[in-house]
């Protein structure tokens, strides 16, 4: 998200040859694989109102990849959000060590309140999986 901004011609060019390298390896990791599709999260929360994710751009990650190398993606919907879901802050609150952030979800599911906004006026909105699969001859 740091890179994001205007660039020159140079810099564009030699961002659009990485993408092209990192999207070969790709590519090669798909067939090598012999992978017909991946299935992978929209987002680690429930669609969030305009605005409501500005302090956390990180949620973006698990979309990213495919916009990024300019693959087809869909989403198809598995469930919806319930009135009844809640993430306590004992299931990540002072687990640093085991890898949580716990600033980052601080901003998400306590103080920042991103989850509680989603709770409160977000009940019945999907949730879905991100179905990828390569086009033939990439």
């Amino acid at each position: 998200m740091s890179l994001v901004g205007n660039k020159s011609a140079a810099e564009y060019n030699a961002w659009v040859a990485r993408r092209q390298t990192f999207r070969q390896e790709f590519n090669d990791f798909f067939h090598t694989g012999q992978y017909d599709a991946l299935i992978a999260p929209v987002s680690t929360i429930p669609a969030a109102k305009i605005n409501g994710t500005k302090m956390v751009s990180a949620l973006a990650t698990s979309t990213v990849l495919y916009n990024v190398l300019n693959y087809p993606a869909g989403v198809v919907p598995v469930t919806h959000v319930q009135g009844d879901e809640t993430m306590e802050e004992e299931r990540w609150k002072g687990r640093e060590a085991e890898g949580y952030a716990w600033m980052f979800l601080d901003q998400v599911y306590g103080r920042g309140g991103v989850y509680k906004a989603i709770m409160k006026e977000g009940v019945g909105l999907p949730v879905g999986v991100q179905v990828f699969t390569q086009l033939c001859g990439v």
